[in-house]
């Protein structure tokens, strides 16, 4: 028999000496009836069964890689019909000890690669008696055709219904090639880094570079001032999509495959050339900050107008520039500092080592276990994730020292009160809107901790929850999904909004958009990126099977709608800001939350749906202030100090304590959020916390104004998508008739949580 390894098992010939495993599971009262054979009476029964699979040369033992052990069996028995048909038949057995991870069905699909193409099969049946819903399961993910049923004469139990299935190999080609669809397809960009057509237009960038630099020359002088500024914006947008284009390409290979070296060369090397444009864009800037009459210009030429908002930004943010050769230096520097230090953050998380029960798995591995249904499993993850970071907070503490203290020392010489006032211009946003925001989540603080109380209680912890239980699945949907199922049941719900977006998610599933599995090397999270330069975008996950899963793959649909909508507009009207950034995907999830909970039919559904949004209402609005605080503190001490691994653990536990408050179990905090989070380790992008906020208490207003006029929302939402680009957040919002600056819209949103809330504590009493 073929020796046959997947990711986490070996499938090998018998041996005698696995005696023993194979009694320790098939000795228990649930494993052989469900097969139609009594549980083995002794060590010595299981010797002679071994003897009898040993003769037959069609059963499979399963050695789990992590320990050693026999874990359950895998057969592929030939069997003759009445009509003289030779067939095979998939059987299997698994012990209790480790249901529910998905092994048996990594297990018989590789059974099935080797009866399909080692073995030249035509078709393979299986069968489960009626009652075996564990078995009906791995046959409904493997995607075996059902074909009736028949009454089987077991061994030791009589006469069972059994439901048969078969699959030809023309369908396990199919569903191959589809389940292979779980890495993103970039060939709509590049067929690689060889490929002629990226060779091209490397070159293609430089001619354009040139071109851009060229224009230095014009702005000197106010002489055909008209024509100058239209052909520098016309350029611009040149060079905007052609980056757009290899950049994305670079970056996206960058992302799955983090240790890519020649990913991360040809990345530098687009970031030289774009260096290559620094002093030109300031002269620009300075030049246009004096440019005579522009509203007059503006109005009289439709090119310009279309791009009105951000000439006038362009103006309004030239107060903030130094001169162009201290730009272009500091541009360079950038790339030995804090872009030296992202890069160290993004390859240390993603390719530690994280032991674990007898194996090493990756940083997102372990993280996603902390949706696992078993609590040893949430627990023991926890002490792993954090003894993984022990070995790498120096550096990631170095990295981000380096890079709060670049932010700093700019800031100060361009003239912004604070990196967080910097970050409110470059989000297009005024800061009564932030304080109005925030201060409205401080306020319902208490209504969240009033959830992690209950839930605490509900798991055990009277001190409050541990933070390995934040993420605690509850309720009665406890499955894993498929990534199909998973489309499928995104895609319905999507339909329920209009057809744009579920043939959105249609075109993602089918083009291979996203790349759904962790791997090593591949960074933790998920992200889309809008390529306005294809007009498609790519999105990012971590997908292992859980609900949870399901919502972030919806969420990051919603990016790649906006990208749908802001695709009409010239790609300088495309940049949109961070707090506008999770509008879209925080509105998909709501679809798919809210449709989910709908169709819920009992107490358990409802707790599991309901429970799983609270738990992210809970980090968007609780963590996310925490790790708002967190930031603020670093970037005030970085003014006069520079922080150790201790301190920014200390940092980062006070700044929970803040927000959580008695509603996490003070023993059992997160002290290394700092170090896992990707957001706080880029020199040109400050506070990305706030935005998630932001874009959840806007997308639930705007939810609720989509309940009251389902027709008249739709018809505004493309429009007020489209528009981020080239607006203020404040101006988008009243798009909606919304004014984000008043205390007022914030609660409102909050009251819309606060109803989730108060139903699970209903629920659950």
């Amino acid at each position: 028999m073929k020796t046959i390894a997947t990711e986490r098992m070996i499938l090998r010939t018998w041996r005698l000496e696995d005696a023993h495993d194979l009694y320790a599971y098939a000795s228990t009262p649930t494993v052989g009836p469900a097969a139609g054979w009594k549980p083995h009476q002794d060590v010595a029964e299981s010797v002679l069964i071994i003897q009898h699979f040993l003769a037959a040369g069609d059963v499979w033992a399963i050695e789990d890689r992590g320990t050693g052990r026999v874990i359950g069996s895998v057969g592929l028995h030939q069997k003759t019909t009445l009509d003289g048909v030779i067939t095979h038949e998939l059987g299997y057995v698994l012990s209790p000890e480790f249901e529910g991870r998905g092994r048996m069905t990594e297990a018989c699909r590789a059974i099935l690669d080797h009866a399909f193409g080692d073995l030249g099969l035509s078709e393979v049946m299986v069968d489960h008696f009626i009652d075996n819903r564990k078995s009906r399961r791995v046959i409904e993910k493997l995607g075996f055709t059902p074909a009736g049923g028949i009454l089987y004469q077991t061994r030791d139990y009589g006469e069972r219904l059994s439901l048969h299935y078969h699959m030809t190999k023309e369908r396990y080609e199919e569903l191959r090639r589809k389940s292979e669809m779980v890495k993103w397809n970039l060939d709509k960009l590049y067929l690689g880094f060889d490929d002629p057509a990226y060779v091209a237009d490397c070159g293609r960038l430089a001619a354009i570079v040139g071109r851009y630099n060229a224009m230095s020359s014009h702005f000197g002088t106010y002489e055909n001032k008209e024509t100058t500024l239209r052909t520098f914006l016309e350029i611009d947008a040149e060079i905007n999509t052609l980056g757009d284009r290899l950049f994305s390409f670079a970056a996206l290979i960058e992302a799955v495959d983090s240790t890519n070296q020649e990913a991360v060369k040809q990345i530098n090397s687009l970031q030289l050339q774009f260096l290559e444009t620094t002093g030109t864009d300031t002269l620009f800037r300075h030049w246009l900050a004096k440019f005579p009459d522009v509203e007059t210009v503006i109005a009289g030429d439709p090119f310009l107008k279309e791009h009105g908002f951000l000439i006038r930004e362009t103006i309004a943010k030239s107060r903030y520039d130094l001169d162009e050769k201290t730009e272009m230096l500091i541009a360079k520097l950038r790339q030995t500092g804090s872009t030296s230090w992202e890069r160290l953050q993004s390859l240390l998380t993603s390719t530690v080592a994280v032991p674990y029960e007898g194996r090493e798995i990756t940083l997102s591995e372990v993280r996603n276990l902390a949706y696992d249904r078993d609590p040893a499993v949430r627990r023991n993850a926890y002490h792993a994730e954090l003894a993984a970071y022990k070995t790498i907070e120096k550096p990631i503490a170095f990295a981000l020292n380096g890079i709060k203290g670049e932010v700093n020392t700019l800031c100060e010489v361009r003239g912004y009160a604070s990196p967080l006032d910097q970050a409110l211009v470059r989000s297009r946003m005024s800061r009564s809107t932030l304080d109005a925001m925030v201060a409205a989540m401080t306020d319902y603080l208490p209504v969240f901790r009033r959830y992690l109380h209950r839930k605490g209680e509900l798991l055990g912890h009277p001190n409050g929850l541990p933070f390995y239980d934040l993420f605690a699945p509850m309720g009665g949907i406890g499955k894993t999904f498929t990534i199909p199922e998973a489309n499928a049941y995104i895609l319905r719900n999507f339909q329920t909004f209009n057809a744009r977006l579920a043939a959105l998610a249609e075109k993602a599933f089918a083009e291979g958009w996203i790349d759904y599995t962790p791997r090593k090397g591949k960074v933790g999270g998920a992200f889309c990126s809008n390529i306005h330069a294809i007009k498609e975008s790519r999105v990012m996950t971590n997908f292992t099977g859980s609900f949870g899963d399901i919502i972030t793959v919806a969420h990051e649909l919603g990016h790649a709608y906006h990208g749908e909508a802001i695709f009409g507009e010239s790609v300088l009207n495309a940049n949109y800001t961070m707090p506008v950034a999770e509008t879209a995907s925080t509105f998909a999830e709501t679809i798919v939350n809210k449709a989910a909970l709908a169709d819920a039919e009992t107490r358990e559904e409802k707790i599991f749906l309901l429970e799983s949004s609270i738990q992210d209402y809970t980090q968007v609005i609780v963590d996310i202030l925490s790790r708002f605080f967190f930031e603020q503190s670093v970037f005030e001490g970085r003014r006069t100090t520079i922080y150790d691994e201790d301190e920014l653990k200390a940092m980062m536990l006070d700044a929970q304590k803040q927000t959580y408050g008695d509603g996490l179990d003070p023993e059992f905090l997160h002290p290394y959020m700092w170090l896992c989070k990707s957001h706080y380790y880029s020199g040109r992008l400050s506070f990305y916390n706030f935005p998630y906020a932001y874009g959840l208490l806007f997308a639930k207003g705007l939810y609720a104004k989509y309940l009251t006029d389902k027709p008249a929302f739709v018809a505004i939402y493309d429009d007020l998508l489209a528009g981020t680009g080239k607006m203020s957040v404040e101006d988008v919002a009243k798009i909606a008739g919304i004014d984000v600056t008043k205390p007022d819209f914030w609660k409102s949103s909050l009251a819309l949580l606060q109803q989730d809330i108060d139903r699970f504590l209903q629920l659950t009493e």
